[in-house]
């Protein structure tokens, strides 16, 4: 018989620690005028977490047809709380020169809980 040795193999270890949770680095705040226009307060953080950026684009579209697209009211900021609070106040003077929240374009709802579709006999 030939020698055979042993192997061990090493159990599975458990994880050190649980993954972290996503952090949410940008957000966008959609605005429209009577006009069709469009714009969009921006807040975007850097990968490496050391800054923060708030900006606004302003998109029109001209007779022709074009989109033109503007940016402009930069800030850099050294935290998010800072960045958010920038972003509330600019929303604040939007809506004061006649900016309303863009609504949703998601569908209403076809049917509720209580009004489920019936399905096909078999």
């Amino acid at each position: 018989m030939a020698n055979v040795t042993p192997v061990t193999v090493a159990a599975k270890s458990a994880p050190s620690s649980p993954k972290p949770t996503k952090v949410k680095r940008q957000s966008i705040v959609r605005l429209v005028d009577a006009n069709g226009a469009m714009l969009r307060i921006v807040l975007r953080a850097r990968k490496d977490g050391k800054s923060v950026t708030t900006y606004i684009v302003e998109i029109k579209r001209l007779e022709d047809g074009t989109k033109v697209s503007r940016k402009g009211a930069t800030q850099e900021h050294s935290n998010m709380l800072d960045a958010t609070k920038t972003v509330d106040s600019l929303l604040a003077q939007a809506q004061k020169l006649n900016w309303v929240r863009r609504e949703s374009r998601n569908k209403p709802d076809a049917f509720t809980s209580a009004n489920l579709p019936v399905g096909a006999k078999s």
